[in-house]
């Protein structure tokens, strides 16, 4: 979900304070192993292993539920101007 909060960039749904989300956690099997060898031969040879991963669906956005108004980015434009000029002279005979 793009954020209108946060200048529309992606939405960090379990670091938002605003966000209602929930937690789900899922098994999967992670590790590197050859496509001749079954699942459970690697996890016993120790080239797979299962591991819980969380995973965080957004449900709703408290700040979009009470109809808060986001608040305008503040733009800056920096100028630099500095202009830096080097001569460098190299000679062959000297």
């Amino acid at each position: 979900m793009k954020c209108p909060y946060r200048n529309f960039e992606e939405c960090l749904v379990e670091k938002c304070p605003s966000c209602n989300y929930e937690e789900v956690k899922q098994e999967v099997i992670a590790g590197r192993y050859p496509a001749y060898m079954s699942t459970q031969t690697a996890i016993e040879k120790g080239m797979a292993w299962k591991e819980t991963q969380e995973i965080y669906k957004f449900v709703s956005c408290k700040l979009v539920d009470n109809a808060v108004q986001p608040i305008p980015p503040k733009k800056e434009i920096i100028n630099n101007t500095t202009r830096t000029s080097v001569v460098v002279k190299k000679s062959i005979f000297g």
